[in-house]
């Protein structure tokens, strides 16, 4: 659809970024930056900020750095006058770049303490910085396993927990309960983190006889262009056990 939008309306710049993103979801990000570096197309919104933006990206991401360095120097120049502070593409001291580094560094170390604490799930980060979870989940579950760290226990391991949740039990009092698995024929929720654990390990199966209705938040299906992650897992889940799988949304049940 998005292609015929360029074709039919080539003298708008949304068509053409918005077809570039598509193209980069289906990882074909060659493409994108080959449709975006055409002569015409450049030459026709050279001046648009929205363009170069996405041109500047792709540059990047393709290894076309001469590309993406010039699409960088044009914004700079048509924000010229613009207060450094607010420009796009920002100028910084060496000053700045060790203040901006420190607080990344703060910044992953808070992250690393909530994924420890078992306070977020790991999947936050990834899916917050476009990381694709289905590497993550590899990278994470390698045979090297650092855990003398707290940044080696946030980053290679896939829930932490203490074996205890906090549940209301009989006089409506929140106290400590043990952990345990839901008894066969239950209904349940799966998230994308046990969905792709089951995947990898072979037990999508097993696991839908077990239980009764497994829902998954409809959400998850998006993941598979804005993640890569490979949702026929999800379909998988719905033809082993037809009716066993209601793909909703959480917000609705």
């Amino acid at each position: 659809m998005l292609e015929d939008v360029t074709k039919e309306h080539p003298n708008v710049v949304l068509g053409f970024t918005g077809f570039a993103e598509l193209l980069t979801a289906a990882n074909r990000a060659d493409e994108a930056f080959s449709l975006l570096n055409t002569e015409a197309v450049r030459t026709r919104f050279w001046n648009e900020k929205q363009f170069l933006l996405a041109y500047m990206d792709l540059g990047y991401r393709t290894d076309h750095e001469l590309e993406a360095h010039r699409a960088m120097l044009q914004i700079r120049k048509l924000e010229d006058g613009i207060e450094e502070p607010d420009r796009t593409v920002r100028a910084f001291q060496l000053d700045d770049l060790v203040d901006l580094m420190r607080g990344r560094r703060e910044y992953l170390d808070e992250m690393d303490s909530l994924v420890v604490g078992g306070r977020i799930p790991w999947t936050l980060l990834p899916l917050k910085e476009g990381n694709p979870l289905q590497q993550v989940w590899s990278y994470r579950t390698q045979n090297f396993v650092p855990w003398e760290t707290k940044s080696g226990r946030a980053h290679f391991s896939t829930y932490a927990s203490n074996g205890y949740c906090a549940a209301n039990e009989g006089d409506y009092r929140q106290q400590l309960v043990r952990l345990s698995a839901a008894k066969e024929g239950s209904d349940i929720v799966v998230d994308i983190s046990a969905l792709i654990t089951l995947h990898n390990v072979g037990l999508i199966d097993a696991t839908t006889k077990y239980f009764g209705k497994i829902f998954v938040p409809s959400l998850y299906r998006n993941l598979e262009l804005e993640d890569g992650v490979d949702c026929s897992l999800i379909a998988a889940l719905e033809s082993i056990n037809p009716g066993v799988c209601l793909s909703c949304s959480l917000r609705d049940n």
